[in-house]
C-alpha cells in the first residue's frame, strides 16, 4: 500500500500508548489495510491494546479517527476500522478530560465524513448511523 499523508504527518514518537512510545502505531495502521485477514486482525488488536486499552485512551488515539477516514477506501476489512473508531469514541464518551473531549470530537467528525460519502455501502451507513447516534447520546448525558 502506498504511504498516506495523514499517517506520515503525525510525529508518533511524541505520542503515548499503553507500552510507552507510539512509534509502532503507523505500521499497525497500515496493517489494517492488509488483504490478509490475519494481518489485519493482528493490527486491529495491536491498536486496540495500545491506544485504547481497557477503555483508557492514550494520546496516540487522538489522530486515528482522521486516519481511519483516509484508510477506509483502501481497507478490505472495513469492519476492523469501524470497530476501532467506535472503541475510541466509546472510551472518550462520558469523560470530560481534554484528551477524551478532543478524541470524541474527532470520532464524531470522522463518522460525519464517512456517512456523507455517497459511495458508503448501505449496510455500513445503517450500522455507522446507529453508532454515531449512540456516541452522540453518550456525549449529551
Amino acid at each position: 500500500m502506498h504511504r498516506l499523508p495523514p499517517i506520515d504527518q503525525v510525529d508518533w514518537s511524541t505520542l503515548t500508548c499503553s507500552c510507552g512510545n507510539a512509534r509502532h502505531v503507523p505500521s499497525a495502521l497500515y496493517g489494517l489495510c492488509s488483504t490478509d485477514l490475519s494481518t489485519a486482525e493482528q493490527s486491529y488488536w495491536n491498536l486496540e491494546d495500545h491506544v485504547v486499552e481497557h477503555g483508557q485512551l492514550f494520546t496516540a488515539a487522538e489522530p486515528i479517527a482522521e486516519i481511519i477516514v483516509a484508510l477506509w477506501p483502501h481497507a478490505t476489512y472495513q469492519a476492523l476500522l469501524a470497530n476501532l473508531l467506535y472503541q475510541i469514541g466509546s472510551a472518550a464518551s462520558g469523560c470530560s478530560d481534554s484528551l477524551s473531549v478532543r478524541c470524541l470530537e474527532r470520532v464524531l467528525s470522522a463518522y460525519h465524513d464517512l456517512l456523507s460519502r455517497e459511495s458508503l455501502d448501505p449496510e455500513w451507513r445503517e450500522s455507522m448511523s446507529a453508532d454515531y447516534q449512540d456516541l452522540q447520546d453518550q456525549k449529551i448525558s
